[in-house]
């Protein structure tokens, strides 16, 4: 979810060897608090949130995410050798894609928490 350029990036694999990538336009710095979410809807839309700013494409969407059997990774990609950079406070993988407005509200409710 993190990329080596300083963004916030969303990586799903239909085949389970390539990747379709979509990175958030604002870059981030080490020592700072973000609310970053990512948000897939097959064949429709790939979407990276980053306190509540959201950046999308609908270029060249999966219409699924692989079913393989390799573990599946948030907050670190590539096997495991680009991870997190600092502290995470939550992780967590959703059913369904959560609606936009549903994703602001969680934003905007814990930011007090980390003074932002």
């Amino acid at each position: 979810f993190l990329s080596v350029s300083d963004t916030f990036r969303l990586a799903i694999s239909s085949n389970g060897t390539t990747t379709t990538q979509f990175s958030h336009t604002s870059t981030f710095a080490t020592g700072q608090w973000y609310f970053a979410v990512g948000k897939f809807e097959p064949s429709t839309q790939m979407s990276v949130f980053m306190n509540g700013v959201k950046a999308s494409t609908t270029t060249s969407i999966p219409a699924s995410i692989f079913n393989g059997t390799a573990a599946l990774q948030i907050g670190a990609y590539n096997a495991g050798t680009q991870n997190f950079n600092g502290r995470n406070s939550l992780s967590f993988l959703c059913a369904n894609a959560l609606p936009d407005v549903t994703i602001t509200g969680l934003y905007e409710q814990s930011r007090v928490l980390f003074g932002i």
